[in-house]
C-alpha cells in the first residue's frame, strides 16, 4: 500500500450526524449532502453510512452521481441539487431521481419524457430568496410554476426549498430577510392549496442558528463531515472530522543559512535547518498555494 493515503473514520460520521439530530424536533428529516464524490469522502460509502445513521435523503450535483447510487442498491430519494440540461432528463426519469426545478419549460420537458416512459417524477421548486443563483424569485412566477407542476400528471411536487447565502457569517440580518421571505412563499403556496411534502432552507450552518428555518427537513453537508464556520464553532462543540490523510517522510537533509526549498524559492533558511520530503503533490490535492501555510 502506498505510504500516502486517506483514512475516513465512518464512526465519527454516525456521530456528527447524531449531534445534528439533536438539533432538530424528532418530524424533522436529514437530507445528506454527498455532492461532489461526498467531498472527495467516497459518495456510495459514505451515502450508506449516511442513511444508517438517520438521514432520508441524499443531495447531489449532477445526475451522473445518482446513477452511481443507485447502482449500488440505494434507494431513498435522491434530490439533484443543481440546474440540469436537456441531455440529462433521461438520467432523471429512467434513474428515478429528484430534480431541482425552477423552469416552467423545464417542468414541461420532464412532463413530457416521463409520460412517455410511464414514469412519475419527483420535483423540488427552488426560491431564490436571496442567493442570487438559480432559483424563482417573483411570487407570482413561483406560485405559477408550482400550479403548473401541481396540474401535470407526470410529475409531483414533492418540495420546495431555499438556500442561505450567509448563514454561516455573524451577522444573521440577510439570513433573516431570507428566511421571511421564503416563509412568505411557503404560506402563499399553502392558500393556493398546494402542499409539498419536504420544504427545506437550512444548511449545516443554519441547522445551528436559526432553529426557526428547520422546517420539516434540513440538509447538511460539511457538518457530517465534521466542519463547521467560524461563526458558530461553540455552538457545533462535538463535531469531528472524519477525514485524516496520512503519509510518511521519504527523505532528510541540512541545509544552510540562505538555501531555498522547491518552487519559486518561497522558503529560505534563516539558519541551518533539516529539512523532510514527504511524498505529496498536486495529485494528492495538495495546493501549491499552501507553501509555508501547512504543518504536519
Amino acid at each position: 500500500m502506498r505510504s500516502t493515503r486517506a483514512i475516513i473514520n465512518l464512526s465519527k460520521l454516525e456521530r456528527n450526524i447524531k449531534i445534528i439530530k439533536k438539533q432538530l424536533n424528532s418530524n424533522t428529516a436529514i437530507m445528506a449532502i454527498v455532492k461532489a464524490n461526498a467531498y472527495g469522502h467516497g459518495i456510495v460509502e459514505i451515502s450508506k453510512h449516511a442513511l444508517n445513521a438517520g438521514a432520508v435523503a441524499l443531495g447531489i450535483a449532477i445526475p451522473e452521481e445518482g446513477i452511481t447510487l443507485r447502482h449500488e442498491g440505494i434507494d431513498c430519494e435522491i434530490l439533484v441539487l443543481g440546474g440540469i440540461d436537456v441531455h440529462q432528463i433521461d438520467a432523471i426519469v429512467d434513474y428515478n431521481l429528484s430534480v431541482c426545478l425552477f423552469s416552467s419549460d423545464m417542468a414541461k420537458l420532464l412532463n413530457q419524457r416521463a409520460k412517455a416512459k410511464n414514469k412519475c417524477v419527483k420535483v423540488h421548486v427552488k426560491i431564490d430568496s436571496g442567493m442570487g443563483r438559480i432559483g424563482v424569485r417573483d411570487r407570482d412566477d413561483i406560485l405559477q410554476l408550482c400550479q403548473l407542476v401541481a396540474n401535470m400528471n407526470n410529475l409531483r411536487l414533492e418540495g420546495i426549498f431555499t438556500h442561505f447565502a450567509c448563514a454561516d457569517e455573524c451577522d444573521n440580518n440577510y439570513s433573516l430577510i431570507q428566511l421571511d421571505h421564503f416563509k412568505e412563499i411557503v404560506s402563499a403556496v399553502n392558500n393556493a392549496k398546494i402542499y409539498p411534502k419536504w420544504i427545506h432552507a437550512a444548511n449545516t450552518d443554519a441547522i445551528f442558528n436559526f432553529p426557526e428555518s428547520h422546517f420539516n427537513m434540513v440538509r447538511s453537508g460539511i457538518g457530517i463531515y465534521g466542519y463547521s464556520s467560524e461563526a458558530g464553532v461553540k455552538s457545533r462543540t462535538g463535531l469531528e472530522p472524519i477525514l485524516s490523510w496520512h503519509t510518511k517522510v521519504v527523505h532528510i537533509k541540512e541545509v544552510e543559512p540562505g538555501c531555498s526549498v522547491s518552487y519559486g524559492r518561497s522558503y529560505v533558511a534563516r539558519n541551518h535547518r533539516r529539512v523532510a520530503t514527504l511524498p505529496v503533490g498536486y495529485g494528492d490535492g495538495y495546493n501549491r498555494l499552501l507553501s509555508n501555510r501547512g504543518w504536519v
